[in-house]
């Protein structure tokens, strides 16, 4: 072989060379951001709304390619539900930059939000769900006398959802004074269901007179649940006997 067919070959080989080192070095991956937003906070029922965008919450527009979006959540257990319209933004669309984010706030707690873009940034949403107000019970009438008939006394407890609560809650008695001697009285039902968000449920108060002594009582209904709220509600209907 003479000496320009080796600087030929040499020359070949150098250039395969150069072409495999170039192909086999694996591209650099580009670091993620995380940007942290500020704290969603919500009762239980409620719905919020934030933005991912160009209000310094991904890269600076304009973008040098369309952006898509993927979300997930911690922990995924159903204590909160999102969505995001759109998931692609496209690029140089300053009239649709920003993606609308719906969080429904179902159960109390402590929850992330991630929100990743193609572009390696991650924006991070902490969410912190409160119990919701739920509900509130009432009484009507909420005053009662057995004057003139000296009949049994009835009053309609109302459960009434708050927002967007529905469940059951359960409903205790007290009597002031303690005197079953004097007064019995009873619920109809001591567990009511509120079927759907906004709805009400009843149940009824009845007091019959054991003596014919008079006097006056205070019935105190307490309606509580624990069923994504953690509440007590309270209401009174006072009672009064005719005297012999």
């Amino acid at each position: 072989m003479c000496g320009r067919d080796l600087a030929k070959l040499n020359t070949t080989i150098l250039v395969v060379l150069v072409l495999t080192l170039a192909f086999s070095v694996p591209s650099r991956v580009q670091a993620t951001t995380n940007i942290q937003a500020s704290t969603v906070i919500c009762n239980a029922g409620d719905v919020r709304y934030r933005f991912v965008g160009n209000e310094g919450l991904i890269s600076v527009f304009p973008m040098a390619e369309n952006v898509t979006l993927t979300m997930s959540t911690q922990p995924d257990n159903g204590g909160i539900t999102i969505a995001l319209d759109p998931t692609i933004l496209i690029k140089n669309d300053l009239d649709n930059s920003a993606a609308k984010l719906t969080i429904d706030c179902n159960k109390p707690g402590m929850y992330a939000i991630n929100v990743f873009e193609s572009n390696n940034y991650t924006v991070v949403f902490p969410v912190k769900i409160s119990p919701s107000t739920g509900f509130t019970v009432t009484a009507n009438p909420s005053s009662l006398s057995d004057f003139p008939c000296r009949c049994p006394l009835n009053s309609t407890i109302t459960v009434q959802s708050a927002g967007k609560f529905a469940g059951t809650v359960d409903l205790i008695l007290t009597m002031s004074p303690n005197s079953p001697s004097a007064l019995q009285c009873w619920l109809s039902s001591t567990q009511v269901t509120i079927s759907t968000p906004g709805g009400a449920a009843t149940s009824t108060l009845t007091c019959i007179r054991e003596h014919t002594l008079g006097g006056g009582f205070i019935a105190v209904i307490s309606a509580t649940s624990t069923e994504n709220v953690e509440k007590t509600d309270t209401t009174y209907v006072v009672i009064g006997l005719e005297g012999p």
